[in-house]
């Protein structure tokens, strides 16, 4: 599903516009951010858990020259599903 039949969706199924429901959905999808950004970690019951994980910088190898390569350590998101979230795909 694409963000634009996302918005479609629950516009329909609220009745708000879809200008109103992008706002909302932008809005959500900021607020999101922002709070792994401070916090590392939102927790949306029986949806599921975004977290913040730091991953230690290390060096490998470019596979077409094999020269080395140094990765900066980064910070990637993680999502566990929730019970609920779940029980929709594995009835």
């Amino acid at each position: 599903m694409t963000k634009r039949a996302l918005i479609n969706r629950i516009a329909v199924a609220t009745g708000l516009s879809k200008v109103q429901t992008a706002q909302v959905v932008e809005l959500w999808m900021e607020q999101l951010g922002q709070e792994l950004a401070s916090t590392g970690r939102v927790e949306l019951r029986g949806f599921g858990v975004f977290t913040v994980a730091d991953h230690k910088p290390f060096n490998t190898v470019s596979p077409q020259t094999g020269e080395p390569i140094e990765v900066r350590s980064q910070r990637q998101i993680h999502f566990k599903a929730g019970k609920q979230l779940k029980a929709k795909i594995n009835p």
